[in-house]
């Protein structure tokens, strides 16, 4: 939903970000084909839908939306098609269908079965390009079915992504298209099951790849070695690809140059991949149709609905307790504690888990919250909490709590790499960093992990997680507690041991984003122990971490780590050396 060159939650231009700065780049390169007797096909691979302030004031205010703005500017640019992402489904399928039907370009997933037919769904298309028949299929990560349960039970269920593919890629050529091309909404990297592209580029069953949902670029000259990569030439195993980011800050493309057969079949002679910048572009006709929504979100944002007395920053959410964490797990606890009256979990012991949405991570040095005090407008509550999620309240022992928390802890890299990786690992996003208010505890990172990033269990004998407590009581495995948490975490989202959709739990229709607004407007003051503290085992050691340039005015709020003169990097973000 970055469609305007926009920073919504600091209300402020970003001329290198969004569709707008992409339009000037999209009509250069459609001449340029033309002018070479070529053919051009613009695509989308996927969660277009939410991501913005402005994606969720369009499904607030349903008046504005039909026929969907959002459909009315893809066709005002001239998409061919679009593929399917697992955020697409996180408002629902009354929603998106609305949004597919008001556009001409069809929508597709080749791996995603409903259990009512639809005609706004498609498995695959083939497209007209000049005198070329081009296949088109896409599919999403099967784990979607977990993320967007509270949508997507009992009416939709996700095949295997590559078997998908290979499939629908036969199906294709026998249906008479010349090239096939995937939007496969999938990555390269941690969590296999749900990036599958180079697996999927390794079976040279498409001629050409778009990928997606990790937020990276590819190719990418200043990546680490990915096994089958070709960056210089955009290849992954051999087929040209490209995975363009996120938020419109690149535009992918693909240049594919064929012959002809004496048989009439088409060739690919050569290709190559390549990322194209954004520019800006002050004035884009095209996004007509969306600007009374820009504008009616911005009006919107700026309403003020309480006051902080402290500044909620995330810049340190990865390695220790913040303020504004807290103030959302007080909003958790309050919403779940009113919801669970009357229910068999009303008795025990709340807790409530929460962890930084906005803490740098793939999206980018920019990617964290900064909130100075004073007045509290809706825009920077927004700040807080990006993801459409609701709470629900999941019961737990003791040992599954403890193990929650050992899982969490995989953000520490390995013992080893301390020293010359730093403290923080990047295969763990930051949502995946829950912090459990209502208990205290110690992470000891000069411990082995318990967990790996997918949830294996690598070392059983080992613990991060130490003297956990709740009221000054240590916790037994057999003790029970309650848990306010994101739909999300509660459904398996994180691969986090035990937490399932199965298991039996509250599901209130809480919002997170409306429970943190709630509770700001109650004008209630968090009062909340600092749940975790570094272990006293890592004690003198040095090591060091990322985060963003705008923490350089807080760092003595790390004053307890004696942090160093901070590094600035060539990606944007800040080295800060501390001693544990």
């Amino acid at each position: 939903m970055h469609l305007v060159s926009h920073d919504y939650y600091a209300n402020s231009n970003r001329h290198d970000l969004g569709l707008q700065a992409l339009s000037g780049t999209i009509k250069r390169l459609r001449l340029d084909a033309q002018k070479n007797g070529g053919a051009c096909l613009l695509v989308d691979n996927g969660d277009l839908l939410q991501g913005t302030p402005l994606g969720d004031h369009l499904v607030q205010h349903p008046h504005l939306t039909s026929p969907h703005p959002v459909a009315k500017v893809m066709d005002a640019m001239g998409y061919d098609v679009l593929g399917l992402g697992n955020h697409d489904l996180d408002y629902g399928l009354p929603y998106l269908a609305q949004f597919a039907r008001s556009m001409s370009a069809p929508l597709l997933s080749s791996n995603t079965h409903l259990t009512e037919p639809t005609d706004w769904l498609h498995t695959s298309t083939i497209l007209p390009a000049g005198s070329l028949k081009v296949g088109v299929l896409s599919v999403l990560p099967t784990r979607t079915s977990t993320w967007v349960h509270s949508h997507l039970f009992g009416i939709a269920t996700f095949s295997d992504m590559e078997a998908t593919v290979s499939e629908t890629a036969s199906r294709l050529r026998k249906d008479g298209a010349d090239l096939v091309l995937a939007l496969a909404h999938t990555g390269i990297g941690t969590y296999q099951d749900e990036n599958a592209l180079s697996r999927i580029a390794a079976s040279g069953d498409v001629d050409a790849l778009v990928g997606g949902h990790t937020h990276v670029l590819f190719p990418d000259l200043n990546a680490t070695e990915v096994p089958g990569a070709d960056m210089l030439s955009g290849h992954l195993h051999g087929i040209p690809t490209i995975m363009p980011g996120f938020a419109g800050e690149v535009l992918g493309c693909i240049d594919l140059h064929l012959v002809q057969s004496t048989k009439g079949t088409w060739n690919i002679q050569s290709s190559k991949a390549h990322l194209a910048p954004a520019q800006a572009a002050p004035q884009v006709p095209e996004l007509a149709a969306i600007a009374p929504a820009h504008r009616a979100t911005c009006a919107a944002l700026d309403e003020v609905l309480g006051e902080t007395c402290v500044p909620l920053t995330s810049y340190f959410a990865l390695v220790q307790p913040t303020p504004m964490l807290a103030l959302i797990a007080s909003a958790k606890m309050q919403a779940i504690d009113l919801a669970r009256q009357g229910t068999e979990f009303a008795s025990l012991p709340l807790l409530a888990a929460t962890s930084p949405d906005r803490a740098g991570g793939h999206i980018g040095a920019h990617n964290y919250a900064d909130i100075p005090s004073g007045p509290l407008q809706r825009r920077q509550i927004a700040q807080m909490h990006v993801f459409p999620n609701d709470i629900w309240g999941v019961p737990v022992s003791g040992l599954e709590l403890r193990r929650w928390l050992e899982r969490s802890a995989t953000i520490f890299t390995h013992p080893l790499d301390l020293s010359r990786k730093g403290l923080l690992s990047h295969e763990v996003p930051p949502f995946d960093f829950d912090i459990i208010f209502g208990v205290t505890y110690g992470i000891d990172p000069t411990s082995l992990p318990q967990f790996d990033a997918n949830g294996n269990c690598l070392n059983p004998n080992t613990s991060r997680i130490e003297d956990l407590r709740y009221q000054g009581q240590l916790i037994r495995d057999q003790d029970r507690f309650f848990v306010a948490t994101k739909s999300y975490r509660a459904c398996g989202g994180g691969y986090f041991p035990g937490l399932t959709p199965e298991r039996t739990m509250l599901r209130p229709n809480l919002p997170v984003s409306q429970v943190v607004q709630d509770f700001v407007q109650s004008r209630r003051v968090p009062k909340i122990t600092p749940p975790w503290r570094m272990s006293t085992k890592a004690r003198g050691l040095k090591t060091w971490f990322e985060t963003g340039p705008g923490a350089i005015p807080h760092l003595n709020d790390i004053a307890g780590y004696s942090p160093e003169t901070p590094i600035e990097l060539d990606s944007g973000f800040l080295r800060i050396p501390i001693t544990l």
